[in-house]
């Protein structure tokens, strides 16, 4: 994550199940999604408090 400073541009890109997640382009060109993880359990968070 220290590297996160260097970016230019972070973008909001859509993943194959239609959720929007924050990313960032890399330097090969293709597009990084570094909130996933984050997202993902805060998707969780809200599943287990609704519940």
């Amino acid at each position: 994550m220290d590297d996160l400073s260097g970016q230019k541009r972070i973008c909001v890109i859509r993943d194959v199940y239609g959720h929007h997640r924050l990313g960032f382009p890399s330097g090969s060109g293709l597009l990084c999604c570094w909130a996933a993880g984050l997202w993902e359990s805060e998707k969780m968070k809200k599943a287990l408090g609704a519940a």
